[in-house]
């Protein structure tokens, strides 16, 4: 199995220090199963980091786009934190490859609107506690299978994607129109 963590130690949003003592956490509380998971990250270019337990974390360079989308599909957990009302694109690509991701609520980013996007999107508050039992909890879905493989709710299209906001719009554009061609007198 694979864990692959979204590591941008220079990027304080991307909450580095943060996770890394969470999956070190997770690892000494035995929610992974050592053996059994090989530890990545991508991102900046990092050295070999030990993470307890005979666990160490291996940085893959930076991969051209298909090889990125290969192994973002070959991972069963991604960790992608990020401290930002919005998502980030990892976590989003993770759920849509079927992988168990951890990321952070912030503001409007709620645990509700994130399991909205997936079941796989595993949100945890941006504290060590609360990422460490997130990481534990994705790590037993992607042993046990849970994981409810490509489920991702966002518009598959820009059609779809644009329909509500193009017709708001349209609607907008006509009323003002209408409330600008009055009979002559």
């Amino acid at each position: 199995m694979r864990l692959l963590f979204y590591a941008q130690p220079q990027q304080p949003r991307f909450l580095f220090e943060l996770a890394l003592r969470a999956l070190r956490r997770a690892i000494a509380q035995n929610g992974f199963a050592i053996h059994d998971w090989e530890f990545l990250s991508i991102g900046e270019p990092l050295p070999p980091i030990d993470l307890g337990s005979g666990a160490t974390l291996v940085n893959r360079p930076w991969l051209a786009f298909e090889d990125y989308a290969a192994l973002i599909r070959s991972a069963d957990v991604i960790l992608s934190l990020m401290l930002s009302p919005h998502t980030s694109y990892p976590p989003l690509e993770g759920a849509a490859a079927g992988a168990a991701v951890v990321t952070t609520t912030f503001q409007t980013k709620t645990a509700d609107e994130l399991h909205k996007l997936s079941p796989d999107l595993f949100a945890a508050a941006p504290t060590t506690e609360a990422i460490t039992a997130a990481l534990c909890e994705a790590a037993h879905a992607a042993a046990t299978k849970a994981v409810k493989r490509d489920q991702l709710s966002l518009p598959a299209d820009w059609t779809t994607a644009m329909e509500a906001t193009a017709d708001e719009v349209n609607s907008w554009f006509h009323r003002g129109s209408a409330a600008q061609s009055t009979p002559d007198d």
